[in-house]
């Protein structure tokens, strides 16, 4: 039980760092920045220059509709909050109030932001718009590829999440609506780890609308939750067709009740949509996972793959580390220098007791290679949790082999002895009966 206890408040330490002041080189939008609206910074950007551009909004409620122009440099803009790891610590949020009925000109033009540009990324920022139930009304408009959004919160009604053009990834976002809140035409659009809340029952989660089967569009909703703590049991849909061609997945999910048994819905009586559609489902969970399902619905074999959406390159975009970033820039900060001290002496103690005796298996941090451990186990950790195990073993002073060995990965293991600790040494079989042979011959001949 110490030994989780340790993991777990490692963990949460090092993964919850805060964001409250502006990255060196960002231009700041605040009452203490140097614009008062984001729209005025990114105005205030050039859209041909290459080098790369940086936006903190300092904390505050910015109520004003934000267009992105496309531009030739990458983008990124950071909300202030207390735990960049998720998005419920949110401290900035922009809002705005349209809609087609209010008098917007077309769907698009109603988004509280309306991002035309590729290559950007969205950190800790809430984007709602207000204008509620009646009409179409979006928050964000994704119109471009490569746009990556982090930690980011969603809230509308009907129409909440444009994904309409290129490739885009969703991680640890939250995704807030009643109609259709997930729709657009030709992206391929990957949401990982996110939280689906359904606001109201009657409606679909989902409308694709996949212009051709020749189209790339595909929405993936990996890893996520769908919950509601308003809409009635079996009264929400995945999804419906937007066109015939509409290809969404839902995997690795958890479809709480709302979710209706048959799972997918026409789009309409008259105009059903369903007879090129691919409505796909994988090991999902949950009580709206289970029922007969719509017969133009398929079950998959196996999950859908990341590199399938969005292409074998996308590491070169997505931000997959950022969290490891987190880690190794602050967990020597959590790591109370006596602790290292210890380890370091504990160490040394094995060290010369091992002239005498070969250490015992119970007590070898590291016995087994980790390449081994990772094929036999195919079983991987992020590195939050890798370093947090291995810190947690080393307090504790409690070396359990396998739990240890399945948690460590190379990347780990070159971190720790980066710190000095003699971890993750390959030790063979014939290295081993070398060894006790070694130690062996190095006793004294017992007297006769």
């Amino acid at each position: 039980m110490r030994l989780l206890l340790a993991v777990s408040s490692l963990v949460s330490a090092v993964i919850a760092t805060s964001r409250t002041s502006a990255p060196s080189g960002a231009i700041t939008v605040g009452s203490a920045g140097q614009y008062s609206t984001i729209q005025a910074a990114i105005n205030s950007l050039s859209t041909t220059s290459t080098a790369a551009q940086f936006l903190f909004i300092q904390a505050g409620t910015y109520s004003e509709q934000v267009t992105i122009p496309a531009r030739a440099a990458a983008l990124t803009i950071y909300g202030s909050t207390t735990d960049t790891s998720s998005y419920k610590s949110n401290a900035v949020t922009i809002q705005h109030s349209s809609s087609l009925l209010s008098g917007a000109a077309n769907d698009q033009a109603t988004g509280t932001v309306i991002n035309l540009a590729a290559n950007t990324k969205f950190y800790n920022i809430n984007i709602k718009n207000t204008y509620g139930k009646g009409s179409q009304a979006i928050a964000l408009a994704a119109y471009n590829t490569q746009q990556g959004y982090y930690g980011v919160g969603l809230y509308g009604y009907q129409d909440t999440l444009l994904a309409q053009i290129g490739n885009q990834v969703y991680g640890k976002c939250y995704i807030e609506g009643a109609v259709d809140f997930i729709f657009g035409q030709h992206a391929r659009a990957w949401i990982d780890s996110s939280d689906i809340n359904v606001s109201a029952g009657g409606g679909a989660i989902t409308a694709n609308g996949r212009a051709s089967s020749s189209d790339v569009s595909y929405y993936v909703i990996n890893k996520s939750t769908v919950s509601s703590s308003t809409a009635k049991s079996g009264t929400v849909y995945l999804g419906r067709p937007w066109s015939q061609y509409a290809r969404v997945c839902f995997q690795n999910t958890a479809l709480g009740a709302l979710i209706n048994s048959a799972g997918w819905e026409q789009w309409s009586s008259s105009t059903p949509n369903t007879a090129a559609v691919t409505f796909q489902e994988y090991s999902n969970t949950g009580t709206g996972a289970s029922g007969t399902r719509a017969s133009f619905s398929t079950k998959l074999s196996s999950a859908v793959s990341i590199s399938t959406i969005l292409g074998s390159t996308y590491t070169s975009w997505v931000d997959t580390r950022e969290w490891e970033h987190i880690v190794v820039s602050y967990i020597k900060q959590v790591i109370p220098e006596s602790v290292q001290e210890s380890w370091h002496s504990w160490r040394s103690s094995m060290k010369k007791a091992a002239s005498n005796q070969e250490r015992s298996e119970q007590t070898e941090p590291a016995g087994w290679g980790v390449e081994e451990a990772d094929a036999m186990y195919k079983k991987e950790a992020s590195l939050a949790t890798q370093l947090a195990l291995a810190y947690a073993i080393h307090k504790s002073f409690i070396f359990i082999r396998v739990p240890l060995t399945i948690s460590i990965t190379p990347k780990v293991v070159r971190v720790l002895r980066g710190w000095g600790w003699d971890i993750g040494k390959r030790t063979t079989k014939e290295a081993r009966a070398i060894k006790r042979a070694t130690i062996q011959a190095q006793k004294p001949a017992k007297k006769r």
